[in-house]
């Protein structure tokens, strides 16, 4: 993880990365190390693990971060794997995915967001 960190602050250096963009890498980062387990190697991470830590922050957080959180992490990961520091992909399992915004917005109750849901169709979703 520390290189992936290393590579988004020379992104953020040379201004193809925000700074807010980058402020939200290091807590992400630091998460999946609490979450996984700092001598927990990446080869050894298994669906259920991405479960895990996707039902820990649900708990906590509105779709909308937790969908942040898990593209983060999906970030991370990927950046192992196209730098070669990974021999296969990770697998995340069928779960742990962003939400498409009809399934942010099929979470949230509130009128505005009923309004939405049955303005583009998704009334099935209430």
């Amino acid at each position: 993880m520390a290189k992936s960190l290393t590579t988004k602050k020379q992104r953020l250096e040379s201004g193809e990365l925000a700074q807010r963009s980058f402020d939200d890498y290091v807590p992400t980062c630091k998460r999946l190390i609490k979450s996984f387990g700092k001598s927990r190697l990446v080869a050894d991470l298994r669906p259920a693990d991405f479960e895990k830590l996707l039902t820990a922050l649900a708990k906590k957080w509105d779709p909308v971060r937790l969908g942040n959180q898990v593209n983060r992490t999906h970030v991370v990961f990927n950046y192992a794997t196209k730098n070669g520091l990974l021999d296969k992909p990770i697998v995340y399992g069928e779960g742990f995915k962003r939400l498409f915004l009809f399934e942010q917005i099929a979470t949230i109750t509130t009128p505005l967001a009923r309004g939405l849901r049955a303005v583009n169709g998704y009334s099935q979703l209430s």
